[in-house]
């Protein structure tokens, strides 16, 4: 009986951290070739990542966050995240050189670097 109930606690933890990440997960687009065309329609507020960058994964979680703060208070921003790597070519349209690299771009074509260490200021200039 204990044994059973240990597994059942187990498995219920394990419920709830998946539901976490697919919640918090869920308010960031994982963006891709589409979003050359799709850009223009929306504000967004963009990381450009690199898998293999240790800053990056420390970003992530946090990252999560913000789209999930952004999508609860209603703001009109469209938070994404992009492997830079792998569509080189819109990261250098954006003027990517490091990783990891946010960048927030208005409708109309405005593009703002924002410097990747600063997202308590980012989160705290949105209101958040």
């Amino acid at each position: 009986m204990a044994a059973w109930r240990s597994w059942a606690a187990l498995r219920l933890c394990a419920t709830v951290v998946l539901l976490d990440m697919v919640v918090c997960k869920g308010f960031v687009e994982d963006l891709d070739e589409s979003f050359k065309e799709n850009r223009n329609d929306d504000i967004w507020l963009v990381d450009f990542y690199a898998p293999w960058c240790g800053h990056c994964k420390k970003l992530e979680p946090i990252w999560n966050e913000v789209g999930l703060e952004m999508k609860s208070i209603g703001s009109p921003v469209k938070v994404g995240k992009m492997d830079a790597t792998s569509y080189s070519s819109i990261a250098s349209e954006f003027g990517v050189r490091g990783y990891p690299t946010i960048k927030l771009r208005f409708l109309g074509g405005l593009k703002i670097g924002v410097w990747p260490f600063f997202i308590s200021e980012i989160k705290r200039g949105l209101g958040i």
